[in-house]
């Protein structure tokens, strides 16, 4: 059976027809900007005197799971007449039902089938595939509407997943602290493979702020890990969580934290680590930011990335 995302393309290859432009998915689509540029494009290519176009963007795609289905509504942009483009997405097939948020808005469309998903009995654990595309129905609810059996299933994944699994439930996790005791000992025993493997906007910075706020004696250890560790999710995670610590006995770990190279060249080695770093020593030493940044201007220990970063604030006073 075709996938939501495969009927969903299906449909606008088929009204792609007289003045209507209907855009094809596309992964280097990132922004509406980039959508409407295209259609306009395209209509001018076709000799469209008046068009009327939809697309959806690479960011709204996150409303699909990896099996293409929808797991929350996708967000279609539009341009030309509101009413034309309404009655185009009236003609969508079933599972899908539309909603407009008004001529100043956007279409939404979503699957009854989502609901039934839901419902569906958990899979297993050690189903992979199956354990992301529900982790993504339950992911795009908000926390306080997850239910118990859900809190449940997604420890159970965190305890006897596989590594992929377990990193992908991870941040579902320990971001509202719903980590039953098994869950956080399995954590504990191998958080660095687990976030290792987790995808790369997960940072370590709340799996730092659980262990602090249970008073764990395991914090000390994961801060230096952490500290070894290169990759972003360790390194300004941990900057993230130091900065939001506010202890004035970091800053020499922040400092080293700053002077990591960057990723490129045009970038500070970790512009969380950086800005944190002034802005404790600001408030411990009772100076303005900018003032701070100043005097770090002259360490030569800065690259060239964080020099330019820092100029930034002195020049704009904060």
């Amino acid at each position: 059976m075709p996938s939501e995302r495969a009927l969903l393309t299906s449909f606008l290859r088929s009204v792609d027809v007289g003045d209507v432009v209907a855009l094809p998915p596309d992964p280097a689509r990132l922004d509406q900007s980039e959508g409407h540029d295209e259609a306009r494009e395209v209509a001018r290519r076709r000799g469209i005197a008046r068009p009327h176009w939809l697309f959806w963007h690479s960011q709204a795609a996150t409303a699909f799971d990896a099996d293409g289905q929808l797991t929350s509504a996708l967000r279609i942009n539009w341009g030309g007449d509101h009413a034309r483009v309404a009655e185009v997405l009236a003609g969508l097939p079933e599972p899908f039902e539309v909603t407009s948020t008004g001529p100043d808005g956007v279409f939404l469309v979503t699957s009854t089938r989502i609901g039934e998903r839901a419902a569906a009995p958990f899979p297993d654990v050690q189903d992979t595939a199956a354990v992301k595309a529900r982790v993504e129905l339950v992911a795009a609810r908000p926390v306080a509407e997850r239910s118990e059996a859900e809190w449940s299933w997604l420890n159970a994944v965190l305890v006897g997943g596989e590594l992929a699994a377990q990193g992908y439930v991870v941040r579902h996790l320990v971001d509202p602290d719903r980590l039953s005791d098994e869950a956080l000992e399995v954590l504990l025993a191998r958080w660095p493979q687990i976030y290792g493997a987790a995808p790369a906007d997960v940072l370590v910075w709340a799996f730092l702020r659980v262990l602090h706020r249970r008073g764990l004696p395991q914090l000390e250890e994961a801060v230096a890990t952490s500290a070894s560790r290169r990759g972003w999710r360790f390194q300004a995670g941990l900057a993230h969580f130091l900065t939001e610590l506010g202890d004035p006995a970091r800053l020499p770990l922040l400092r080293q934290l700053a002077l990591t190279p960057g990723r490129y060249a045009h970038t500070p080695g970790n512009g969380p680590a950086l800005r944190g770093w002034l802005r404790i020593r600001a408030d411990h030493e009772g100076r303005p930011v900018a003032e701070v940044a100043a005097e770090a201007l002259r360490d030569p220990a800065f690259d060239a990335a964080a020099r330019r970063a820092l100029e930034k604030i002195v020049q704009r006073g904060y």
